[in-house]
């Protein structure tokens, strides 16, 4: 009698801390729907206070789970160790570095420092310990979706210009890096479930998504967008075990590379006019990226410390961002280029766990699913969502509201293998 009593109990005990992770796993979806006019930074604190409060309440219920129950315990593999070594390389260069206090809390502007990333780790493991069936997983992608499909609603109806161009993220790269994750999820399930009524919601999503990334005027995440279509497709002839879909793939990559070369050839002197402008809008980064190069030839291996590019900029200031030639913008705490603000931050040991965790999860991913031959889409979707996301942060860089989708999808990769 005692024995059933705790047994009824413990399945009370399971049933209520898994009902609240449920909850707050939602809601921390929402993060980039979070903005506080009253806040120095609304577009940037009131998220990152928002997330990590959440994290915390359920990481409290995670903790219970984990203790009296076994099976929701963290299984360590490949993706989750590559994780765990970028997340100590983060923290060893942070003591390293010429600021640590910097480095573990951030600033108000950024709040990406250390403190921030013990929250995603958290956020990372409690998916994968606890989240283990499809369908877990098909509601969770919806919900992020769903709040993808609230900020679009936001930017259409907004009335100033710049709730046009980033809604309530405030950034318009930021926005459109955000939503491109939210465009594969609903790629993914649109393709992966069977009944007409299952695709309708994804169906609408993807048409919502694509025109406001098309719009957003993020170079990045809209060449991201269709080279990512574009990886896929390829994706899918290669994968799918049809050897006339192979044959198909091959010819088109190849008919791609004449077409390339023959209107190079025909319009080359357009092509270098376009390249041409395009170099000179981006002078200003040339000069950024110029700057964080001298600053890593100076601290190589382990770098300044995350969060202190600002004192690269500074030491290393180039009086050109002064004029219209370079831009007129005289201030930068971020190289805008993932590459660099990794090398400053961490070094070369830095950059090498930060790719690491992409490439990784990739060759796992595809061995997976060669091994498998389950649930083509999700692969290929995850796969190629980390590609294009790496490289169009080669423009941009990491902000609470990519970082929480991001960890995401490690999660849902992590899931799949």
């Amino acid at each position: 009698m005692t024995k059933k009593l705790i047994n009824t109990a413990n399945k009370k005990l399971e049933k209520i801390c898994l009902s609240i992770i449920t909850l707050g796993i939602y809601l921390t979806l929402f993060t980039p729907l979070i903005v506080s006019r009253s806040s120095f930074f609304p577009f940037v604190t009131p998220k990152t206070v928002y997330f990590r409060v959440i994290i915390e309440v359920i990481f409290a219920f995670y903790l219970i789970l984990a203790i009296w129950f076994p099976r929701y315990r963290p299984k360590l593999n490949l993706l989750s160790i590559s994780i765990l070594l970028f997340m100590g390389v983060f923290f060893l260069t942070s003591y390293l570095g010429i600021n640590p206090n910097r480095s573990f809390w951030s600033t108000f502007e950024r709040m990406t420092g250390g403190f921030t990333m013990l929250h995603l780790l958290a956020f990372f493991f409690i998916l994968t310990s606890v989240f283990k069936k499809r369908e877990d997983w098909e509601k969770i992608l919806s919900v992020s979706i769903m709040a993808g499909l609230l900020l679009c609603f936001h930017i259409l109806t907004g009335s100033s210009l710049s709730a046009r161009g980033g809604g309530t993220i405030g950034n318009t790269s930021f926005m459109a890096a955000y939503l491109l994750f939210d465009f594969f999820f609903a790629l993914i399930l649109f393709l992966e479930r069977k009944t007409t009524e299952g695709k309708i919601f994804p169906g609408v999503a993807l048409a919502i998504f694509f025109p406001i990334l098309m719009t957003s005027t993020a170079r990045g995440a809209i060449v991201a967008t269709f080279t990512g279509l574009f990886l896929f497709f390829l994706g899918y002839l290669f994968l799918s075990g049809d050897k006339k879909l192979v044959k198909i793939g091959i010819l088109l990559i190849l008919s791609l590379i004449i077409l390339g070369v023959v209107a190079f050839m025909w319009k080359a002197s357009l092509i270098e006019e376009k390249f041409n402008v395009l170099l000179q809008q981006m002078n200003s980064r040339f000069v950024v990226w110029s700057q964080a190069w001298q600053g890593v030839l100076e601290r190589p291996i382990f770098g300044w410390g995350p969060e202190n590019f600002n004192v690269v900029f500074c030491k290393f200031f180039d009086p050109c961002l002064f004029t219209r030639k370079c831009g007129g913008e005289v201030w930068f705490d971020r190289v805008h280029n993932i590459a660099f603000d990794t090398l400053i931050a961490s070094g070369v040991v830095g950059l090498i766990s930060y790719s690491f965790m992409y490439f990784s999860t990739i060759i796992v991913l595809l061995k997976t699913y060669l091994k498998e031959k389950e649930n083509l889409y999700s692969f290929i979707g995850i796969a190629v969502l980390l590609i294009i996301y790496f490289f169009q942060n080669l423009l941009v860089f990491d902000m609470i509201s990519s970082y929480v989708v991001m960890f995401l999808s490690f999660a849902f990769a992590d899931f799949l293998i």
